[in-house]
């Protein structure tokens, strides 16, 4: 009888403890190299599974102990950059997906149409020239 105990309570413990994950691992670059400090979300449509990575010096990021399945979206952001995604990565057992996102930058023209220039300032305000934007340390 302790023999059976002991063959169910081992079971159920290789059954708990079975990996069902995987990795996603991957290097995060522009046309010039490796980008440190980007942020990736890695999400799944529908679901509430949601976590966050960013780069290393080297541009590297890994998500572990990912459940395995399909479906996961990545999505990298950085300032000054468009955001690059990747959708439908499928995550294997015991295994590691390779993906590398490549991100560009936006054009000086697109970035400085944030800033708005005031027609009529009030104190505290001020109106912000073409002159000005050239010399804003706007890659």
């Amino acid at each position: 009888m302790r023999w059976l105990i002991a063959c169910i309570t081992l079971f159920c413990a290789a059954s708990v403890f079975a990996d069902d994950h995987g990795s996603i691992a991957g290097i995060v670059s522009d046309r010039n190299g490796p980008l440190p400090g980007v942020t990736l979300t890695l999400s799944q449509p529908g679901m509430l599974f949601v976590r966050t990575a960013v780069t290393d010096s080297n541009g590297r990021y890994e998500f572990e102990w990912v459940p395995v399945g399909t479906s996961y979206d990545i999505t990298a952001k950085f300032p000054l950059y468009k955001t690059a995604k990747r959708r439908n990565v499928e995550v294997w057992r015991n295994a590691s997906t390779p993906i590398s996102l490549r991100m560009r930058r936006f054009r000086r023209s697109l970035a400085s149409t944030y800033i708005v220039a005031i027609p009529d300032p009030q104190p505290g305000e001020f109106i912000i020239t073409s002159e000005m934007m050239d010399k804003l340390p706007i890659p």
